[in-house]
């Protein structure tokens, strides 16, 4: 594992005084903000308390090439650990958004909540959303057979064995956490995420994703504030199953709609390991 040497904070702040000989008059307290300022590495989140559990972080230095082999490496030993491994991308709006999720029920009424309440069925919700853009978007939303075939023998190899993000991809400090759940698609009960804008929420984000992973074996791997990356061990492999599965993320996230459709989403699922979506 690519582990990041961190300071902490009061090990800082006296070997900063102790250097300068501050104190006093907030003496210290000024020249630690400016250090932080200009040395935003240097802070440290309590990830236990973020989390919840077991997390690594991830050097700025790995590549997406190394970071997706140590999520796979994760993913093989969780199985006999009892563990889901999420590439998490912590910064200040995600942070607080998990704090805020946590903070009226608490972090273990929560987790049990998002668990063991009654949710809705995945395959319905992605009817239900994908009948909503064709309300909208109407013919812009079929598929059209030629263009489609001209755009994967131009493309389709630029989607085949990608990589998971790497720690330059986005901002925020990149863990590896450790989710002692029971399903990939359960880990939204410990990670809160969505239920902005046209994001779906946790209940809607675990039955949809529960669906993804019985019907295409999708995992949700990493998380931003705002993007939610999958990976597949064994990607889409037929174009029918593939317009089927661009569909649904259309109902998913339509932002790529405003990129040139859902042939686009159809280029991005054959024969590729890995599914990215954001929502504005």
């Amino acid at each position: 594992m690519m582990i990041k040497r961190r300071i902490t904070l009061p090990l800082l702040a006296l070997s900063l005084l102790a250097l300068t000989g501050c104190g006093g008059d907030y003496g210290e307290f000024d020249l630690l903000s400016e250090y932080l300022n200009s040395h935003p590495d240097a802070i440290v989140t309590d990830t236990a308390k973020v989390f919840g559990c077991d997390a690594d972080a991830i050097s700025v230095n790995a590549d997406a090439k190394q970071v997706t082999n140590l999520y796979l490496e994760a993913a093989a030993e969780g199985k006999e650990k009892g563990y889901v491994p999420v590439l998490v991308f912590l910064e200040g709006v995600l942070e607080e958004k998990i704090n805020l999720d946590f903070e009226e029920k608490g972090r273990e009424a929560y987790i049990i909540e998002a668990l063991t309440a009654e949710r809705p069925d995945g395959k319905e919700l992605f009817d239900k959303y994908y009948s909503f853009l064709e309300h909208y978007y109407g013919e812009e939303l079929s598929v059209d057979d030629t263009e489609l075939d001209m755009l994967l023998s131009l493309y389709g190899s630029l989607w085949s064995e990608r990589n998971l993000p790497s720690a330059d991809s986005y901002d925020g400090e990149l863990y590896l956490v450790k989710v002692p759940a029971d399903n990939p698609y359960e880990i939204f009960a410990w990670l809160p995420f969505g239920g902005w804008n046209e994001c779906p929420d946790t209940s809607e984000m675990i039955a949809m994703c529960e669906y993804w992973y019985k019907e295409y074996g999708a995992v949700p791997a990493a998380i931003t504030y705002d993007s939610l990356t999958f990976y597949l061990n064994e990607p889409v492999s037929d174009k029918e199953t593939a317009i089927k599965a661009a569909k649904e993320q259309c109902a998913f996230s339509s932002e790529v709609l405003g990129m040139g459709g859902v042939e686009n989403y159809v280029l991005m699922t054959l024969n590729s390991n890995v599914w990215s979506f954001w929502w504005d």
